[in-house]
């Protein structure tokens, strides 16, 4: 039997509808029966001549006409597939592999972006189904990476010899920096797939090692042989690669002709321009995308905003363009507002202009920036770190965005981070602090169980759920909370600190004192313990 057909019909014999779907009355329940024999018989094709006129007759089983729908779509005959499933597809619980089938036939006639609920109910059901697979591949045409990852991930690790999947799902975690997520799905597939090298190539560039990334990439060629989509990829990649080292000039050639209207190639071009010294040509390349970005900055994200303006700004700068700088520059600050490498340009431009207040206040938001900043050698160990930690490097954004009188997006990044990394304890804890601060109490403290729930021998989970419930006055249990947090680690100075705070409140004052004087000796700068057992004492 073709290999098509046979698996459309096994699937069919597993998609119908269950028994929590009453037959119509009168409906001849032998007929599935009978065209499962007639199938191993004499195949789809006579399964399918006899299901369409045993219809003809009488109504079929809901499990037959699940049946006949996938045989046709099997067939060739999609409109008449989609039909048949598409009501059946309607049901409540219409199962995901039907579901699919309805969504095959959707697509085949036409539909299948206006019906893509079928894959997404499909997926809900089991995430771990061809629908999800499907939807995870449509997802990441879509650009929505975290949904595509989250999707093509599971299903890539309950089969892993689905080489296409496992390549989509690791294009995606590169997509989103997750750099050992990517070389998971990639550390048995081998090397001479054009795809496994280009992402080896990524790779090694998101681990510092440009040189390592030119080597790998350039066993591509020249492109020629690629399709479109990963020769732009290869192009941007080893063009990144060559400014990294300071060859501007290759990268220039790599993208020159190739950049067309990308803002994220062009982007990529303009630094090498201006690399390369090419001030003239790296104006000319980024005005009218920045010029459009300006006017709406909504067309691209934040960041790839808020460096298109700058590098438009500072090609202005270059070439005495001062007065015509500032309005870009200004709009790069409203997408990226802590960015000092946009204040600083800004400051400048302002004061050439004679518009020396707006310059000093500029100047000094750079400067505020620049001495929060971290060390430039705590920054490359940071980002070394960042890339074996994607879900720590996510955490630190979420409680810097907090940090920052920004805790609702600070929620939504820890949040996202949950989706993709869901056996992280760390994450539900961070969730708890961010909800703590929105004074969103019952929220936190579901939040704060999860993180124990996942790692219920480690300390710090009780103490997040402990600061939650002594929030919300229930003393005996963040008590037990804390004491459990010093079971696992006698030396944690917070929860130290906090337990002591709590007896103080309950005037157990003998108890708290000792802690208190606990956490000095462990933390002799400790000013909230000092200013508490200073209280004590008076």
């Amino acid at each position: 039997m073709n290999r098509v057909l046979a698996n459309a019909t096994l699937l069919a014999l597993t998609l119908a509808p269950q028994a929590g779907l009453a037959q119509a009355p009168g409906v001849n329940p032998d007929v599935l029966q009978q065209a499962i024999d007639l199938n191993e018989a004499e195949g789809p094709a006579a399964t399918l001549a006899f299901l369409e006129n045993a219809k003809a007759e009488a109504d079929l089983p809901l499990p037959a006409e699940a049946l006949l729908g996938a045989l046709l779509l099997a067939a060739g005959r999609a409109g008449d597939a989609y039909a048949t499933l598409e009501p059946l597809a309607r049901l409540e619980d219409a199962t995901p592999a039907l579901l699919f089938n309805a969504w095959r036939a959707a697509s085949a006639t036409g539909q299948g972006e206006a019906r893509i609920d079928l894959l997404e109910r499909a997926a809900a059901m089991d995430p771990v189904s061809p629908a999800a697979r499907q939807l995870g591949l449509i997802r990441g045409q879509q650009g929505r990476l975290q949904e595509a990852y989250v999707l093509l991930a599971g299903w890539a690790q309950a089969f892993p010899n689905d080489v296409e999947a496992r390549l989509a799902a690791a294009h995606s975690a590169l997509q989103l920096r997750r750099v050992p997520e990517a070389e998971g799905l990639l550390s048995d597939l081998p090397q001479e797939i054009p795809q496994v090298r280009l992402l080896l190539g990524k790779i090694l560039f998101h681990r510092g090692d440009p040189y390592g990334a030119i080597a790998t990439l350039s066993a591509l060629g020249d492109g020629s042989d690629l399709p479109p989509g990963m020769d732009v990829d290869r192009r941007k990649t080893m063009a990144n690669a060559y400014i990294a080292i300071g060859q501007g000039a290759e990268a220039v050639e790599l993208l020159r002709d190739h950049a067309g209207d990308d803002p994220g190639m062009i982007l990529v071009l303009v630094r090498a321009q201006s690399q390369s010294g090419d001030v003239a040509a790296a104006l000319e390349t980024i005005r009218p995308i920045a010029q459009a970005v300006e006017q709406d900055p909504s067309q691209v994200s934040p960041e790839l905003g808020a460096g298109l303006l700058l590098q438009y700004g500072r090609q202005l700068i270059a070439t005495g363009a001062h007065a015509d700088a500032i309005a870009p520059l200004q709009v790069a600050t409203t997408l990226q507002p802590d960015n000092e490498m946009i204040w600083q340009p800004l400051g400048q431009a302002l004061a050439v202009a004679g518009r020396r207040d707006e310059a000093t206040a500029a100047l000094e938001r750079f400067n505020q920036l620049a001495q929060n900043a971290v060390p430039e050698t705590v920054q490359q160990a940071q980002l070394e770190a960042d890339v074996d930690d994607p879900t720590g490097r996510q955490l630190r954004e979420a409680l810097k965005l907090t940090g920052r009188d920004r805790p609702a997006e600070g929620l939504e990044v820890a949040r996202n981070e949950r989706l993709l990394s869901p056996g992280d304890p760390r994450v539900p804890m961070v969730e708890s602090q961010i909800l703590v601060r929105l004074d969103l109490l019952q929220d936190a403290l579901v939040a704060a169980q999860d993180a124990v729930d996942l790692a219920p021998n480690y300390a710090d989970t009780y103490y997040p759920r402990a600061v939650v419930l002594m929030s919300l006055q229930r003393l005996e249990a963040a008590e037990g909370d804390f004491r459990q947090a010093l079971e696992l680690a006698p030396d944690h100075v917070a929860a130290m600190n906090d337990l002591a705070v709590l007896l103080m409140y309950l005037e157990r004052n003998d108890e708290a004192r000792q802690l208190l004087e606990r956490v000095l000796e462990l933390s002799p700068e400790d000013a909230l313990a000092a200013s508490n057992l200073e209280q004590l004492d008076g």
